[in-house]
Order: C-alpha cells, then structure tokens, then sequence
C-alpha cells in the first residue's frame, strides 16, 4: 500500500556543479549504430564496510542482519550518545525510540507533533554533520516520521519561503507505492553544503542500497558545490532532474526532487521502480522547483513553480527477443489538484488532509515537449537543455476549469513512442523521456486561494498526482512473453509550508491509499498490453 516517498530538496541562492556521480555522455549510439536510447555502463555498487550505529530493539538489528549487513558493523548506541560521533556517520534509529519524545496527543489516527521537541534539534545537528539517518516504523507512523526529518532539516539550515513579513519552512512528501507494513526512511545532507537533503522511504531490504547511494553522492568527500560557470550545457538521453543536482537551479528557488536509489545500473535514471525476470527495468522520477516567495501580485496570491518528471524503460538482450517497446507515458494531473483542493475527494489522500491550495497552469502550450518528432529538447534553466532523439511525442491536455481567472487544471499526459516510424523499437538500450509542465520564463504555479495575506498560523499545503507507466507489445515471431507488457505507477506531490513561528502542527496516521505491488515501487502490472 504505500508510502511517503523519495524527496531531494534543494535550496539554492546561487547555481552549482557536483562531480560526484558519473555524467552521462554526450552523445550515444545504440547497438544499430543509430543516435537514440542510452547504453551506460556504471560500477555495481559498493558493499557495505563502515559501522552502523543502532539505537533500538534487537528485533531491529536482527532486521539489518536479514537485510544483509554484516553483524560486525552494527554498533548499538544510545540517543545522547549520537551528537557526538564521528561526523559521517550511518545512523539507524527505530521510531519507537523517537516517537515518544516528539509525538503529543497521538491516536491511531492523528498525531500532533511538539515542533520545539529537543528530537528536532538533534535530527538538525546530524544532518549538520553529514550523517545518513535511517528512521524504522510503521508505514502508518511514516508522514510523522517523514515531516520530523524534513522540519529539522528545514530548520537547521533556515530554508524558508516567504510570505511578506512571514517565513514558512517547505515540508514535501512524494508519494508512491510500497506494499510493506514496516519501512525504513533514508535522509541525509551533502557534505559541506547543508542546503539540500536527499530522503525517501525504502523496504528495509533496500538499506544497502541506502547506504551506497549516500556513498555515492559524494558522502565524507568533503566537496563543495561550486558555483557554475554559466556555459551552456547540452545533453542527450538525460533525468532532468539529475541534471538539475549536477548542473544547479536558478537563483531563488527551491529544489524537491523524487530522487534515485543507486542500484548496480546507472543511478541517474531515477527510481528503479520494477525489474522482471529477465532483467528488464521500469524507472520513473519527478521534481518540483519552487519559487522562495509568495508572490501577491496575483489573485489568488500564487507561488512560481515548474514540475519535471522522467519515465525509462531498460529493454534487455534477454527482454527483446520477446516484446519491444511500444510507448512510454508519463504526466501531471492538475485537475485532479484543482478537484483536491475544492472537494476533497481524491481517494489518495485521508480525509483530513488539510490540502488548502492546488498547482496550476497559464495555458495548454506552456509545456515541455509538445506534440513533436523526430526529436525534442527540453530545457533547464539556466543554462542546460536535453535532446531526447528518436522519438515520436504525443500530448493528451485533457482541460479542467477553475473559477479563478488564468488558473488553468489541465491533465497533461506525454505519449513518447521510440524507433522510426512511431512504431515501437526493438533495440536493447535504455529508453529515457523527461518533460515538464511549467516553462522556463513561464512557470506553472502553486495557486493559494485561501490565503490573500501572510499569516503566522497558515499551513499551506498542495497535492499534485503523478503517473508512469510503460507499454510492450509481444514479437510475433514468439511465444506469448514471460514478463508483463503494462507496468504503471501513481504517485503524487504533498507539499505543506509550516510558519516558522508554529509550535505543533496536527497530523493524519491514516494511510495514504496508493496501491503497491510486493518488493517493487510499482501501482501494479499487466500481462497485456496498455489499453488492450
């Protein structure tokens, strides 16, 4: 059933450039000799050879030993014992340890969370020494331990956007299918440079990966973000959204990113969503960039954001001789943001969710890509751009009024088909698409109808559903394949912004209705193609 899944954010008062992960090449060829889907060779991930100090039951060390770590890394410790260790430390902290110390007021429905709790001075003080904090619970107790996290880090390194004479700390969630009752979350800082913070919820299976993609993103390396020289940077075949944390974001905004979990593939291609059997993956990714002030200029008062998304599919030399890749769709639902904010019927989210205000758009075109082919670019401010080649693009602006002038919902839904002739490819190669709602220069928004002036008890918040998905068609020259031809995900944004001032802030424990499949981070699959 789910989780609060997977954020990156990154507040920026000026642009950056990490040398911490591999870069893709600039130019690809696939087997055919044809310029087009990504080959990328990378390290399989490192294995785990550091301490990893514990503060909880045994029931939670025998867990990590489950989980494939070895019992000579594992160091109990104690709460008071964590601000002094060494900096760049791997911590794991079972919920019950914590909980009790910051949760006031708690039902198995509602959990109200002391906001001056000393538990969130020492949740800021590990981030502040580059340490990967993994929080154990119960996926019921997940949007609790997942807006501790990101407050205290919010807070530790006053990352705020404003709101006239007020200051709000953002706290995004993404959310997106697991299927475990328990699940750990994974947050960390990088090293340096505390002003963006990687976090995501993960099955506990996966803390090893945890572990290599906080070594991976350049953990106890000591390297600061540089400002950027400004050159123009072109590539092919890209995650936006990794281009963003290797590249930098304009000035003034802020970075939330769905994030990747590094496995033995390139860890640029976003969330490894679903592998099968043959060894064929399904990825996704999305972020947001948020402007750091509310602008009134506007009514309602709104502020300036872009949302990009990526959708991949990693086709096998085992995969292709049974099925070929058809088409990727992806998108943003802005009516259903819209629907969210006046009626609250979505069933994704609990009932009372205070979602108080929506994203939206200025028009059908203000978009990335649209209808287009051979090939499409899309850019980056301020100064990247990626071309996809090869490709046919299709788009579906499905229109949703508002009442508010120049407040448009649409539902934007991107049909990518790869190979020539818009029909499909066979080729083993990655096939990767990004695209964003919201331009350069002309961005989409988060409109707040309820709030036309600051105020010291405001809690915004917004819902904005995503979707992936990927379909195959089997080869004829085959028996029916052994793998499944439809595979999807949905997901979606919770952004709340909490006044700086506030003490305590009310919580829903109901869980978020996202359906998961078993192991994977995934809605669910087909043995037929989409739509058929």
């Amino acid at each position: 059933m789910v989780a609060t899944v997977s954020i990156i954010a990154v507040v920026l008062g000026l642009v950056f450039v990490l040398h911490v992960v591999n870069k893709l090449s600039v130019r690809v060829t696939n087997v055919n000799g044809q310029e087009g889907p990504v080959t990328v060779n990378t390290p399989a991930p490192a294995s785990i050879n550091i301490p990893i100090y514990v503060v909880g039951p045994t029931t939670l060390v025998q867990k990590l030993i489950n989980a494939g770590i070895n019992q000579s890394l594992i160091k109990p410790a104690t709460i008071n014992q964590l601000p002094n260790l060494p900096n760049n430390s791997i911590i794991v902290i079972d919920w019950s340890v914590l909980g009790p110390s910051i949760v006031i007021n708690g039902s198995s429905s509602k959990s109200e969370v002391n906001l001056a709790s000393p538990v969130i001075g020492l949740l800021g003080t590990l981030f502040k020494h580059g340490d990967l904090i993994i929080l154990y619970g119960s996926r019921s107790e997940l949007v609790t331990m997942e807006f501790v996290l990101t407050y205290s880090w919010a807070r530790e390194f006053n990352i705020t956007i404003a709101f006239g004479s007020e200051k709000y700390y953002p706290v995004p969630a993404f959310i997106m299918p697991i299927s475990s009752n328990m699940t750990a979350i994974m947050a960390f800082v990088k090293p340096g440079h505390g002003r963006y913070l990687i976090i995501r919820p993960i099955y506990v299976d996966n803390i090893t990966m945890a572990v290599v993609t906080w070594h991976e993103l350049g953990s106890g390396l000591a390297i600061l973000p540089q400002s950027y020289s400004g050159d123009d940077v072109s590539l092919e075949n890209t995650n936006p959204c990794w281009a963003y944390y290797e590249y930098g974001v304009p000035s003034g905004f802020i970075f939330i990113w769905g994030g990747s979990l590094v496995t033995g593939n390139n860890p640029t291609w976003g969330i490894p969503a679903y592998t099968d059997s043959l060894g064929d993956e399904f990825y996704y990714d999305s972020c947001l960039l948020i402007y750091d002030q509310v602008s009134t200029a506007y009514s309602p008062a709104r502020i300036a954001s872009i949302a990009y998304g990526m959708v991949a599919y990693s086709l096998s030399q085992s995969g292709y001789v049974w099925a070929y890749v058809y088409q990727e769709i992806a998108g943003y639902d802005l009516y259903s943001s819209y629907t969210e904010f006046a009626y609250g019927l979505n069933p994704y989210v609990p009932i009372d969710y205070p979602v108080n205000s929506f994203y939206a758009n200025s028009g059908t075109n203000i978009i990335q890509p649209t209808p287009t082919s051979p090939s499409f670019t899309i850019s980056l401010p301020p100064s990247v751009s990626i071309t996809y080649p090869n490709v046919c693009v299709g788009v579906d602006n499905t229109y949703g009024t508002t009442p508010y002038p120049g407040n448009y919902a649409y539902n934007f839904t991107w049909i990518f088909t790869p190979g020539t002739g818009c029909v499909g490819s066979d080729t083993p190669a990655t096939y990767i698409y990004g695209f964003s709602t919201g331009l350069p220069g002309y961005p989409a928004f988060v409109s707040i109808p309820g709030y036309s002036t600051p105020s010291s008890s405001a809690q915004i918040s917004f819902f904005l559903p995503f979707y992936a998905e990927v379909s195959l068609k089997p080869e004829t020259i085959t028996p029916w394949p052994p793998i499944p031809l439809c595979i999807w995900a949905d997901a979606y944004w919770l952004v709340t912004l909490t006044a700086t001032s506030t003490n305590s802030v009310s919580l829903s424990n109901a869980s978020f209705n996202v359906p998961g499949s078993s192991g994977q981070y995934i809605s669910g699959t087909s043995s037929n193609t989409c739509g058929s």
